[in-house]
């Protein structure tokens, strides 16, 4: 076993060659075919959704003289290695740039899906697994994240030429000496049938063929589509996917860790359009840390009760939960109403019935948050986010803002309404990792009472809180009282501010908070 794993030296490794035996320079060829799109930009362009640029790098043979000058015009990282051994490659390239765990791609897989490569990052921290990697996605879609010392260590038996060749070989058959998780993948029943049917890497022309068809069917409505996308395009079209049916596909037999616990957890979040986005994408990286320690995870927003679980976690604020539930083992997160003193509970966000400065120990950051901290530069940019405010309220934030610090600032504005008489760059669909980019790097952020606000704060930003409702004003008031944070007030009545009243938060954070969310279940369950 490896140990506790670093939270910020996570690395993207694109093996790739331009001499590939089926179809020579595949790697080179753009897609679609007139475009200026290579398979290796797609695959660039959607790991910077997930990674910052200084951690993907192309590990390449070192005599593939026009892959190289390929590279070196793009301006993307490149590490040269042993044409044969590959794993002596990845080994030479994570002794260089310091990765202590490598996310491992091949350069014929142009459409990775960019949420599971977010949750891969998340899986090796808090976990003693060495490698782990997604159940159920299309083939050509995910990834592999394994540990530089499981990567680094000996087989068991002696090192064979096919693991010079295929890199984490030697960790998948080794499960005596090391620890292989699968992870479970976000599908329906319907949806993992369709999944296995579906093979998007390219090896053969009828493989590029596919690819093409599928991009150009799915990029008009998102360049980044993912695996629901493919698979909604297969119950729409099941004929394009038999393109490539007769391509063989090349597969080894492993042996999967049966370490596993085998106790059953259900985590329960919000509705996502009754309570947005939040509570999923913290349930999921909490679903994804759980399973790489050897629990059996479901995860949905639905109250259906397993009657064989022995932990249920309701990621739902202030729900009452069905009367089924009550004789169950619960843990409740961030709930303070009338059931909260029936059941365990784990608070996530400061509130004014729980002490303020423990509370702050207990927020639930994703990792790539600590590489920004780090990195953190400013630039003259101030970032709102609106959510799904209106067009009256997305403009009035416009304008107060605007008006507060004047034109020689850049402003971004997260979501609300598109069209602003006022100079606002609009967007609405982020990555994890452009998010936290955009805050680590702007002058001063807007926002209301929520996950965005502490991230904010851990960040050392100067940050502005306005209130969306009577519970948000008495949050945000809460907050602000115990920060440097300043709060404007209710949206529809926006206190006025000098800018230098606006001052960074002085607050001390650590992010352990799903070091210590991970802790209370362990406790619970023992």
């Amino acid at each position: 076993m490896s140990g506790t794993h670093s939270t910020h030296s996570v690395f993207a490794f694109v093996q790739a060659r331009s001499g590939s035996t089926r179809l020579p320079r595949k790697v080179l060829k753009t897609l679609p075919e007139k475009s200026n799109l290579t398979i290796l930009d797609h695959i660039y362009l959607r790991l910077k959704q997930v990674l910052p640029e200084d951690r993907i790098v192309f590990l390449i043979p070192d005599n593939d003289t026009e892959l190289k000058k390929f590279l070196t015009q793009r301006q993307f990282l490149f590490f040269e290695g042993s044409e044969n051994d590959v794993r002596e490659r990845y080994i030479l390239a994570s002794e260089k740039f310091g990765a202590k765990e490598i996310i491992r791609l091949t350069g014929d897989n142009p459409f990775l899906d960019v949420s599971y490569l977010e949750l891969l990052c998340e899986a090796l921290n808090d976990s003693l697994a060495d490698i782990a990697s997604f159940s159920n996605i299309p083939i050509g879609m995910g990834g592999e994240i394994f540990t530089n010392h499981a990567l680094c260590e000996s087989p068991s038996v002696n090192l064979q030429d096919r693991h010079r060749e295929h890199v984490s070989l030697h960790i998948k058959e080794d499960s005596q000496k090391f620890q292989f998780i699968k992870l479970q993948s976000y599908l329906s029943a319907e949806e993992i049938l369709i999944s296995k049917k579906i093979r998007l890497t390219i090896d053969e022309d009828k493989d590029f063929e596919l690819a093409e068809k599928v991009y150009l069917e799915l990029c008009k409505d998102n360049f980044f589509f993912g695996v629901k996308e493919v698979i909604s395009l297969y119950k729409e079209k099941p004929e394009i996917f038999t393109i490539n049916d007769s391509v063989e596909q090349i597969s080894f037999s492993v042996n999967i860790s049966s370490k596993n616990s085998k106790q059953k957890i259900q985590i329960i979040y919000a509705p996502l359009n009754t309570h947005g986005t939040g509570h999923f994408e913290r349930s999921k990286i909490l679903h994804v840390k759980l399973s790489a320690l050897g629990y059996n995870v479901s995860l949905s927003s639905k109250f259906q009760i397993n009657e064989n679980f022995d932990l249920a976690i309701i990621d739902y604020r202030d729900v009452i939960l069905p009367e089924n539930f009550y004789s169950k083992k619960i843990l409740l997160i961030d709930n303070f109403g009338p059931d909260r003193d029936q059941f365990y509970h784990f608070d996530v966000l400061p509130h004014p019935k729980i002490n303020f400065q423990n509370s702050l120990q207990n927020i639930l950051y994703p990792s790539i948050i600590d590489y920004y901290k780090v990195q953190n530069t400013e630039t003259k940019t101030i970032l709102t986010y609106a959510g799904g405010r209106n067009r009256d309220e997305s403009i009035r934030l416009d304008k107060f803002l605007f008006e507060t610090f004047g034109s020689e600032f850049r402003y971004i504005r997260v979501g609300g309404e598109l069209n602003s008489p006022f100079p606002v760059e609009v967007i609405f669909r982020l990555s994890r990792n452009e998010y936290v980019n955009l805050l680590s790097a702007c002058s001063c952020f807007c926002t209301y009472f929520g996950q965005s606000l502490m991230e904010s704060v851990y960040l050392e930003k100067k940050t502005l809180i306005y209130s969306i409702s009577d519970y948000h004003t008495e949050l945000g008031e809460f907050f602000s009282l115990n920060s440097n944070s300043f709060f404007l007030g209710p949206l529809n009545k926006l206190r006025k501010i000098s800018v230098d009243q606006i001052h960074k938060s002085n607050l001390i954070i650590q992010n352990s908070g799903y070091k210590n969310l991970i802790k209370k279940i362990q406790d619970i369950l023992n």
